[in-house]
């Protein structure tokens, strides 16, 4: 009987593990150049100077984003094997929103995915474009908003699967934490033993760690990015726990439940999902406040977005759908209870806050005489008060909204009365 030794048992058994092991994903990237530092950091204190600028007129936030993307493209030049690079183009494009730039942003995240297959933001970006693309698909064709919904599942579903990649410890062994939350460092240490395996596996995946965790600092709560202003950073919890976090609140957009069908099912998926995750989360913060605004909890959205209107950072002021929602409900928190004085104190505020900075809501809205009635009332402006009555007019309020236009007119027609009567 032919008898097999245990040192060629031994080596057997290394063969097949290295013929099983899964390739390592991100074998392809590279450290970072000076040069390319240098380029990357003038598109993101670029981004933050366009996110505080008025973001009323598209053409001139369009032709700051190009800025941004000639910095990005300066950037990936000298370091093409830098996916945090690319994905970046492709998050501008998406904010770009025209014609062809959705299909610019899906090449750009492709770029960074060929890079590493556990780049998560990639797959997040290009389920958020395949989301788009559903919503905006027309009311009649529920064959192509079935399809995208489909198909920004499974992006979401890949970026559940990096994230498993990424967090098993037997692949991440050895990697420090600490300094995974110090901020982002390019040029990793090059002390390792030779016999250990395991490091240049490691060493690969704390590089992705780091790219990914920059990506995050792209943030309009981050007032680091603003240095001149002196606009301190917003609270920054793991990164691996913030990408888990925007995974799961994109495909709650996607799959539901629906802030629009279902507040209290969002609300519940939204507090358990993703800010148990990462509570600091700027966007689910805001639909975390529309989620107690659309069950009338007035108070309670106000708690979640006062940091955020007492803010010094000129990012965090200029984000319309933010600014939009504290309007909303501040505004019409009071007019739902005017015995209030502090909602009352707070909605005036905030509008005349909105004043000052040359922030009147647009004309064929609800919010545009709410500005003109909190400021008339409060400067016992009677013009402004007229202006308002005029704006109302124009509105073509319908379904809850029509109630909350006529509590509005009748609050208008007592502050005019009271003027009156004081002038007389």
């Amino acid at each position: 009987m032919k008898t097999v030794s245990i040192a060629s048992v031994g080596l057997l058994l290394g063969l097949t593990s290295c013929v099983t092991r899964r390739p390592d994903p991100n074998q392809n990237l590279s450290e970072v150049s000076q040069a390319g530092i240098v380029a990357y950091t003038k598109a993101k204190v670029a981004w933050a100077d366009a996110m505080a600028k008025p973001a009323g007129d598209p053409q001139s936030r369009r032709a700051d984003l190009d800025v941004v993307l000639s910095h990005l493209d300066d950037a990936i030049a000298n370091d093409p094997r830098c996916p945090l690079f690319h994905h970046m183009k492709g998050v501008m494009f998406e904010l770009k929103s025209g014609p062809e730039d959705f299909d610019r942003a899906i090449a750009a995240y492709v770029d960074a995915l060929e890079l590493s297959e556990d780049w998560v933001p990639g797959h997040v970006g290009l389920g958020r474009v395949a989301a788009y693309r559903g919503w905006a698909a027309a009311a009649d064709d529920e064959a192509e908003r079935d399809r995208r919904k489909v198909e920004a599942m499974q992006h979401f579903n890949n970026a559940k699967l990096a994230l498993m990649s990424i967090a098993d410890p037997s692949e991440t062994a050895g990697i420090d934490w600490l300094q995974r939350l110090t901020g982002v460092s390019f040029i990793l240490p090059r002390e390792r033993d030779p016999l250990d395996p395991t490091l240049e596996r490691n060493s690969n995946l704390l590089l992705l760690l780091n790219f990914m965790s920059d990506a995050l600092d792209w943030r309009h709560d981050n007032g680091a990015l603003l240095p001149d202003l002196g606009v301190p950073a917003g609270s920054r919890t793991d990164p691996l726990r913030m990408m888990k976090a925007r995974v799961a609140y994109w495909g709650l957009q996607v799959a539901g439940p629906y802030l629009h069908e279902d507040p209290e099912g969002y609300l519940r998926t939204l507090e358990a999902d993703v800010l148990r995750l990462d509570p600091n989360y700027l966007d689910a913060r805001i639909q975390r406040a529309q989620a107690f605004y659309g069950l009338g909890r007035f108070d309670e959205a106000a708690a979640v977005l006062e940091p955020y209107w007492t803010s010094s950072n000129p990012m965090v002021a200029e984000h319309l759908v933010l600014m939009e929602t504290i309007a909303w409900v501040l505004g019409q928190g009071w007019l739902e209870s005017t015995a209030d004085a502090r909602r009352l104190d707070r909605a005036t505020g905030y509008f005349r806050s909105l004043r000052a900075r040359n922030r009147e809501p647009h004309s064929g809205t609800l919010l545009c005489p709410m500005f003109h009635f909190y400021n008339g009332k409060a400067d016992r402006d009677a013009a402004a008060l007229e202006l308002a009555l005029k704006e109302l007019q124009n509105v073509e309020a319908v379904g809850a909204q029509a109630p909350l236009a006529e509590r509005l007119r009748a609050q208008i027609e007592i502050a005019q009365n009271e003027l009156s009567e004081a002038s007389s």
